[in-house]
């Protein structure tokens, strides 16, 4: 009987370990899960988008000779009889996927160029994706910024 006890204790530390390295291995796996990764379809959503825009003559021209500075869709800036504003949020809404929200700025500078009222679109409570492109057209440079969220 004593010998019993002995492997009835060796047994009973062997489970404890195992349920203390399972418990150790589902907290650690869970917290990996919930890191903020971009999601496959917003990611080539707005690579698609950026690659229009930036290959596009027509939107590359109005945005390089864009006047104003700040969210894309307040533009009221015309360039060859189009509505600039107007014309990128159609290529960019074309693109977005189903159930996303989204805006976009053009900036003369590397820094957001939204005010606080434009930037206040942008959820602060949600997970909110964001690309940039940069075009230049002899000595102008604007910076295209999209931001995607669900």
């Amino acid at each position: 009987m004593v010998n019993n006890k002995g492997y009835l204790r060796i047994l009973e530390a062997v489970i404890a370990v195992v349920l203390l390295l399972g418990v150790m291995l589902f907290i650690s796996t869970r917290s990996s899960v919930n890191d903020a990764k971009t999601p496959s379809n917003v990611v080539e959503s707005m690579r698609i988008i950026l690659e229009k825009i930036s290959v596009n003559e027509t939107l590359r021209s109005c945005i390089v000779n864009f006047t104003y500075v700040g969210e894309c869709r307040q533009s009221s800036d015309l360039f060859n009889g189009l509505n600039c504003g107007v014309e990128i949020n159609k290529t960019i809404f074309e693109e977005v996927p189903l159930g996303y929200s989204y805006t976009c700025e053009i900036c003369n500078q590397s820094l957001s160029c939204l005010t606080t009222a434009q930037a206040n679109v942008i959820p602060w409570n949600k997970s909110v994706f964001t690309d940039t492109i940069f075009l230049a057209k002899e000595d102008i440079e604007k910076v295209v910024r999209l931001y995607l969220w669900r």
